[in-house]
């Protein structure tokens, strides 16, 4: 089973709950929202990516004021199915390579990219404060090119200040969308664009990805990938928007 539908069990079981319902309903049954990613690791006793961040985030929210330039979650990797299968260092074994996960060339480029003007890497995210400032959203969009195509993700993360004002992981009504260009070939020649959506869930953390395969590369960060995340509370619904453009 995956995160996604562990949650959407979750979710439909608790949906006459709301928000702050939910988080004393977690609590009281000991319901941990990305446990097939941790039975994963457990089951070939991994030490992964994911659990050293996830330890990092943690004690970078025990704090009642954050500072975003220190978020461990603003990593190379930014894929959660993909940090549970890395090393903390960003290792995988495939056949007999040790690849790095991690490696980007002074060009801002994966190293086996071919070098192309729109074959690109690239990372941003936005913050917003809401709810008197007890509440807060994070949307994050990644851009990683290769040889054989490229993959755009979006993410959005979902936080509310405890009692003792420090904060925490927390569910909210979230959704979320990607979008950008795809290009044919390596001299960039457009192939139209490309891009995915989620409609509203009730989560911590929610993602979407579009990847282009089969020769198929996104255009270059400065053209306009995007990702925007929308949280809606009791009376409240806006989004929070990342161009890479800008």
């Amino acid at each position: 089973m995956n995160v996604e539908t562990w949650n959407d069990i979750f979710e439909d079981k608790f949906a006459n709950l709301d928000d702050d319902q939910v988080d004393v309903k977690e609590e009281q049954i000991g319901f941990y929202d990305e446990k097939p990613l941790s039975d994963f690791e457990e089951r070939f006793r991994f030490n992964s990516l994911r659990m050293s961040l996830n330890v990092e985030i943690d004690n970078w929210l025990a704090n009642p004021v954050l500072d975003d330039a220190t978020d461990p979650d603003d990593h190379f990797v930014s894929d959660e199915d993909m940090r549970a299968m890395l090393t903390p260092n960003c290792l995988a074994k495939i056949g007999n390579e040790i690849v790095d996960f991690c490696y980007a060339d002074t060009n801002n480029r994966i190293g086996i990219c071919p070098d192309s003007d729109c074959c690109h890497t690239g990372h941003e995210s936005s913050n917003r404060l809401y709810n008197n400032n007890n509440r807060r959203i994070k949307v994050t969009v990644t851009l990683r090119a290769w040889l054989a195509g490229s993959t755009l993700r979006g993410k959005i993360r979902h936080y509310r200040r405890k009692s003792n004002g420090n904060w925490k992981k927390s569910r909210t009504r979230l959704k979320i969308q990607c979008g950008g260009t795809a290009v044919k070939n390596q001299e960039c020649t457009p192939a139209g664009p490309v891009g995915d959506f989620k409609n509203s869930k009730r989560r911590k953390r929610y993602e979407v990805a579009f990847t282009a395969l089969g020769g198929s590369i996104m255009r270059s960060v400065e053209e306009g990938m995007f990702a925007a995340g929308e949280a809606t509370d009791p009376g409240i619904a806006w989004t929070t928007f990342i161009d890479f453009a800008n």
